[in-house]
């Protein structure tokens, strides 16, 4: 398992200690319904494989089960109130969508899972008119880079469309989470930032082997609002700022889990007509 890093850790730089997590039971975070988590840290901490490791544990059918059964009865009574477009198929699994493809993997137990596809642009409240994503009670939610997502302003200065800041306002109503990553805390539109109820800045992180399994383990620090995590991020010994630690792990190659490089062939638009031509500052002889 190669891990590319490109930047040393907090507990690496010893502004945090490692002895803060003693004690602490890994994966003892519970994902709440209509909660917003935005996982942040530099470049090379795995933001993005421990936004598939809060994912995939969300399909494996231990946690799955019940929150596919809730939402066939919530779409039943919708459906009982006039809206008959509101229906979760029985071949349905779990709940999980995702804009990155992201799978379950045989390591975990079970048979791999895919999450089904997420449409960011039809990630808005329907309208009867508009061509809008339907998500069921309880969904999941899996954004990457937030801040390239919702760029600065891009929520209060009105570019992004009416119903997608309407579908973002509701979704705890509707007891949809969303699971998302930023470089910084304060990188995307203030309007989504103050949306998200908790922001989890990833301190260190460890590669090592286990039972023959590769084992990835994160060590985080929960903070409630985008500028605590921003500030202890800045300055760790700063007085005043309130955390809770958590501790993620995964066995198993976790890198087998996500393709955040699932989108390359938007690079190569164009290229399936036209040949690469490589020239060379060589003279010819």
């Amino acid at each position: 398992m190669v891990v590319a890093r490109q930047a040393k850790t907090m507990v690496e730089k010893g502004m945090v200690s490692l002895s803060l997590f003693k004690g602490i039971k890994p994966n003892d975070y519970e994902l709440k319904p209509g909660e917003i988590v935005t996982i942040c840290g530099p470049k090379g901490h795995g933001k993005t494989t421990l936004t598939a490791h809060i994912a995939t544990s969300e399909m494996l059918p231990n946690k799955a089960w019940y929150k596919v059964r809730e939402a066939r009865a919530e779409a039943k009574n919708l459906r009982l109130c006039g809206f008959r477009y509101a229906f979760v198929p029985e071949n349905v699994k779990h709940l999980v969508f995702s804009e990155i493809p992201i799978r379950t993997c045989s390591d975990q137990g079970y048979l791999p899972r895919w999450a089904h596809k997420l449409d960011f642009d039809r990630m808005l409240l329907p309208n009867g008119k508009n061509n809008a994503q339907f998500f069921p009670y309880g969904a999941i939610l899996v954004i990457d880079e937030l801040m390239n997502k919702f760029a600065a302003r891009d929520y209060t200065s009105g570019k992004m469309p009416k119903e997608m800041c309407d579908f973002l306002r509701l979704i705890r109503h509707r007891g949809i989470s969303v699971v998302t990553n930023s470089l910084v805390p304060t990188g995307a539109d203030k309007g989504v930032r103050d949306m998200s109820q908790t922001y989890m800045l990833i301190v260190h992180r460890a590669d090592d082997w286990y039972r023959g399994k590769p084992r990835t383990t994160w060590y985080c620090l929960e903070f409630d609002n985008d500028k605590s995590c921003a500030k202890f991020a800045e300055n760790p010994y700063r007085k005043g700022i309130n955390y809770v630690p958590y501790v993620f792990e995964h066995v198993g190659d976790i890198h087998k889990c996500v393709d955040s490089n699932g989108e390359n062939d938007k690079f190569l638009v164009g290229m399936r007509k036209r040949p690469i031509e490589f020239k060379s500052w060589r003279r010819a002889a």
